[in-house]
């Protein structure tokens, strides 16, 4: 999940960002100032966001089908039948040296190691250029190179080193990506190696709150999602 930027990944971006991808997950051609990081554009009334309770308190995330349509499709579709309810958070530290990863896994109630999709054909990830792992970012969970599930995890705060920043501007990210893990955080090393399918909007507090209860993959603490609702964003005299 957590990748170490190295030569090798350092050349494999800039391949990529020679080209880019679409919203299927192929490679197209593409001019890379034309990325847009569509997790702080406006929202839009009637956009589908998902309201998630869970025993340490309650966080917001919209969704983004475009992007992610089966990846959405599954988590919406479970999320309407109650499958997540009652389900365990494990968190999966897999880099002593950078925190920030919470991993939800939505297999049986206390099992990590399963998934489940429930929408067609299994897929594998569905990556899109216009969305990073920002903290608050929600990806797919790929286990190895198989297909994507119900799992998912979410990006916790945490800062970006200046080296890390310098290492991707050097692999010729978008001069905006890099502005961005400058000004928000996240892991610049997984951009375009994961399927990103929404993002926290409200209660990024009480994501990281629960990334503090557990590490080394079981939590030190049992959290539990309690519900997951869907509804249509409103918009409000704040907007």
């Amino acid at each position: 999940m957590v990748r170490t930027i190295s030569a090798v990944l350092t050349a494999s971006c800039m391949a990529l960002l020679l080209s880019g991808c679409n919203f299927s997950g192929e490679i197209t051609a593409m001019d890379p100032n034309q990325v847009q990081l569509l997790q702080f554009t406006s929202m839009v009334e009637g956009e589908e966001i998902a309201v998630i309770t869970t025993t340490k308190g309650e966080f917001t995330i919209r969704l983004f089908p475009s992007e992610a349509p089966k990846a959405v499709e599954n988590f919406v579709t479970l999320s309407r039948q109650g499958y997540y309810d009652g389900k365990v958070i494990f968190q999966e530290e897999e880099d002593k040296d950078k925190d920030g990863v919470l991993q939800f896994i939505s297999g049986a109630a206390e099992d990590k190691n399963s998934g489940k999709f429930v929408v067609g054909k299994p897929v594998k990830q569905e990556y899109s250029c216009n969305l990073a792992q920002f903290p608050g970012a929600v990806t797919a969970y790929q286990p190895g190179s198989g297909p994507i599930d119900s799992r998912f995890y979410i990006v916790g705060t945490r800062p970006v080193d200046e080296s890390t920043l310098e290492t991707i501007a050097r692999a010729n990210y978008p001069q905006q990506v890099v502005d961005k893990f400058r000004e928000v955080g996240g892991y610049p090393e997984n951009w375009l190696n994961a399927s990103i399918f929404g993002q926290v909007i409200e209660g990024q507090e009480t994501v990281d709150e629960i990334i503090a209860c557990g590490q080394l993959g079981e939590p030190l603490e049992e959290v539990k999602i309690v519900s997951i609702v869907i509804k249509e964003y409103k918009l409000t005299n704040n907007d």
